[in-house]
Parts: structure tokens; C-alpha cells; sequence
């Protein structure tokens, strides 16, 4: 959901950092297991719950389940702390179980009826698995992805209190004598709980469709969702990006602002409401959002980044390197950064400094379009035009539907007088779309 913002250095197409911005959204790393590649680590509890006076089966069931899996993932938590990554990382306690929820899978085994000194209950069992071979590359892409790691938190806080509000619920119910007094119960407390627990099925289905970059399925889920239960903050900030994956932006704005009318101090809903005003070019506004972010979570390295975007296209490029420069220390291995970086560097004309930070990029992430383009035109702006040449080739080359490097080098070639060359260049801009490309090929001479 990355946007591609384009400017003009003379005729060339410079692509400048809008590329990495998007609504950040949080999805399980689920590590599945393969004959050859995987070596699973489970971890696996049982738990039961007795269906006491005025209770249902289903009741006495939703108990055995929560409880199921906090234990599972209570003890995948003890082993994940253990691992020095998550050491390392000075990760602080109170993250550690957000942390394991989402780098683990977590199933239901099994579940079956019990009886017990003439009491009926039923038996869950629960397992939580570790993919041990790729766990460490789960956890530092987790732990990098400040949001994706406050929205688990987040999810973590509503399970806790869902249990808790499910216990007091059981235990108030199984006291009554009155009859009405238990309908009305059931009909109420009951009924509220029993929907918070549907409301998490349908954003487990909306997870799993946004995912797949299905955003009107995961909209459909998330609606299914909030209709149950209309309090579930992190809902409305999944749903807002939803709404952001098909560029509604008035109603990914609104879902946001109501995940900060329920959660004031939720640092992802204001880096997401600010890549709304960044989408919309209403860069003061986007700053203000990303401020905010950083103040709630000064690790948020994305709201740093984005934050150096908006100053970027403000034309304030020293406050611009100083975010991307935090960005980097905060997350040394973020390619988007060295390209902003590379981006400021080209506009001040330091073109072989400029190629440096474009070519430390391309070393995270060697298959980047943009970059190539960019390091090209900072090639060319330092006089070594047959560097320029290799990666408007590459650029080409990794993304054939893109007009910018065809523009690009056909300029290169017109300015060397190889018109025939840039004919052909200009003829593939011009039928992916770029209507100056149409223009130019009716003024570039004959020859």
C-alpha cells in the first residue's frame, strides 16, 4: 500500500519517499511446520471448566478455552524470554506475552465432555507451536514493527479482561436463586460477553482476508465485528486500514479518530490517521499525528520515517535526515531510510553520496525499483553515464510496468543526441500512461 510520489528534476522522474508509507497493520507471524524446513516447539495445556447452577455448556466451554490458551501461551512466553534475541532486545516484561501471541500459532486440540462427583464440564485441550528455526527473524521483524507490537499488547489487555469479566460473570450467575433475575443475567452480562467473544472470531476472518490484501472481505469481517461489540479498539484501527487499502480515506480517517476517542494514548492509530494527511499531501497535519506517535512510543521507528517524508516534501530537508537518521538508529537495517536519505542527498546535488546511501538500499533490499531509478539519476548527475545506463537497465528490469526509468533514460539518451533510442523509451512511457512521454515524441527530432 506503499505510495510512489513522483517530482521533476528537469524532465527526469524522481522518485522521492513516499514509497514505504502504508497503514501498518498487525498480523500474526504464524510459523507452520514442513517435513524438511520447520523444527516445531509446542507447548500444550488442558484445562476444564464445570457447568455449574444456571449455566450453559457453552458457557462452562468459553472459560475452558480462554483459559487454555493463556496457559499455552504463558508458558511459549517463559521460552520465549529465554531466547537472547528477546534478551538482547531488552524487550521490557509486560511485552513478552504480546510479543509471543504474535510470533506463535496457537490451535485447540481437542475438546470433550467430563463428569466429576456428578458435575458435567468440559475439557479443552490447547497448543501453542514455535517454529524454531525461523522464531529469531519472527521476533526482530516484530520487534521493529512498534505498532504491529502496542496493537498485541492491546489485544492481550481485552483477552486478560475478557477472562476476568467471564469468571465474575460464572460466579455471580451460579449464586442467583430467582429465575428471572438469571434470564435477565444471561440476557445481559452474559449476552455482552458471548458477543465479545464472537466479535474476536470475526476479526481473527478479517485478519485473515486483509492478509491476502482482500480489503472488502476484511471490511465485511471487521464490520461483523464491530457490530458486536463496538468498544474493541483495536478493531477500529484495523478496520480503518482496511478502509485505507481501498484508498477510503474519509473513512479510514473517521475509524482511526474513533480508536483514539476509545484509547487516547494508542500511538498506531495516530501514525495510521497521519498517513492519511500524508496520502492527501496535508503534510503539517500528517507531522502533528506522527509527533504524537512519538511521544506515546519513541521506538516507533515507522512514525519516524514517515515523519522525515512529510518534512522531505515540505521542502525541510535537515529535519527530514534527522528522522531518517533516528529512524536508522532505531532500526539499522530499514532500506527506506538509506533511500530517503539518498533522496536528500540528490536534492542538495551530492550525487556520489547520494549513490552511497542509494547502494546501502539496495543491500537490504536488492530487488527496489526506485532505487535503481534513483541511483541511476545520481549516477548521471556525477558524470558516470554508463553506471546510469546499468541501472535504468536494472530498474527495468525489476519492474517492466513502471514508466519512470523508460523516462528517465530516454532523456539520457536525448540529451546524447541518440534520438532513435529515446524514441523507443518515450513510446513505452507514453503507452504506460505518462502522458508527457505522448508529448515528447512528437518535438524529439528525426534522426
Amino acid at each position: 500500500m506503499g505510495l510512489r510520489r513522483c517530482t521533476r528534476k528537469g524532465s527526469d522522474v524522481f522518485l522521492n519517499q513516499g514509497r514505504k508509507i502504508g497503514a501498518l497493520f498487525f498480523t500474526a507471524y504464524l510459523l507452520f511446520s514442513t517435513a524438511v524446513q520447520a523444527e516445531m516447539k509446542t507447548f500444550t495445556v488442558t484445562a476444564q471448566a464445570f457447568i455449574g447452577d444456571n449455566q450453559t455448556r457453552n458457557e462452562a466451554r468459553e472459560l475452558a478455552l480462554l483459559e487454555a490458551k493463556r496457559q499455552a501461551l504463558e508458558l511459549a512466553g517463559v521460552y520465549i524470554e529465554s531466547l537472547t534475541v528477546v534478551k538482547q532486545a531488552k524487550v521490557e516484561k509486560d511485552e513478552i506475552l504480546a510479543l509471543t501471541g504474535g510470533v506463535t500459532q496457537s490451535k485447540i486440540l481437542k475438546e470433550k465432555p467430563i463428569v466429576s462427583e456428578n458435575s458435567f464440564g468440559i475439557e479443552v485441550t490447547a497448543q501453542v507451536s514455535i517454529d524454531t528455526l525461523s522464531i529469531e527473524a519472527a521476533i526482530k521483524k516484530m520487534l521493529k514493527q512498534r505498532e504491529t507490537l502496542e496493537q498485541e499488547k492491546l489485544l492481550l489487555k481485552r483477552n486478560q479482561e475478557l477472562e476476568k469479566q467471564l469468571k465474575a460473570y460464572q460466579a455471580q450467575i451460579q449464586k442467583l436463586k430467582d429465575r428471572q433475575r438469571i434470564v435477565d443475567l444471561q440476557k445481559g452480562e452474559g449476552q455482552r460477553i458471548k458477543n465479545r467473544l464472537s466479535a474476536s472470531e470475526w476479526m481473527e476472518k478479517g485478519d485473515l482476508a486483509y492478509a491476502q490484501k482482500n480489503f472488502s472481505e476484511a471490511l465485511l469481517a471487521y464490520d461483523q465485528a464491530l457490530a458486536l461489540d463496538p468498544a474493541f479498539v483495536a478493531l477500529w484501527n484495523k478496520r480503518g486500514n482496511a478502509y485505507f487499502g481501498l484508498n477510503r480515506l474519509a473513512e479510514a480517517e473517521q475509524n482511526y479518530s474513533e480508536a483514539l476517542r476509545l484509547a487516547p494514548n494508542f500511538a498506531a492509530a495516530y501514525y495510521n490517521r497521519g498517513n492519511v494527511y500524508l496520502r492527501r499531501q496535508a503534510y503539517p497535519a500528517a507531522l502533528v499525528e506522527y509527533s504524537q506517535a512519538i511521544r506515546l512510543e519513541p521506538r516507533f521507528f515507522e512514525a519516524w520515517h514517515n515523519q522525515g517524508i512529510a518534512y522531505f516534501n515540505l521542502g525541510k530537508y535537515e529535519e527530514a535526515l534527522r528522522s531518517h537518521t533516528r529512524t536508522l538508529a532505531l532500526n539499522p537495517s530499514h532500506a527506506g531510510a538509506y533511500l530517503s536519505i539518498g533522496n536528500i542527498q540528490f536534492k542538495r546535488a551530492q550525487y556520489l553520496a547520494a549513490v552511497d546511501s542509494f547502494s546501502k538500499a539496495l543491500a537490504l533490499e536488492p530487488v527496489d525499483t526506485l532505487a535503481y531509478n534513483n541511483r541511476a539519476l545520481a549516477y548521471q548527475g556525477a558524470g558516470k553515464i554508463e553506471l546510469a545506463f546499468l541501472d535504468f537497465e536494472r530498474a527495468i528490469l525489476s519492474d517492466p510496468q513502471h514508466y519512470f526509468a523508460y523516462v528517465n533514460r530516454g532523456n539520457l539518451y536525448k540529451k546524447l543526441q541518440r534520438y532513435a533510442q529515446a524514441r523507443q523509451d518515450f513510446q513505452k512511457a507514453c503507452e504506460l500512461g505518462y502522458q508527457p512521454s505522448c508529448k515528447e515524441l512528437k518535438t524529439l527530432p528525426v534522426k
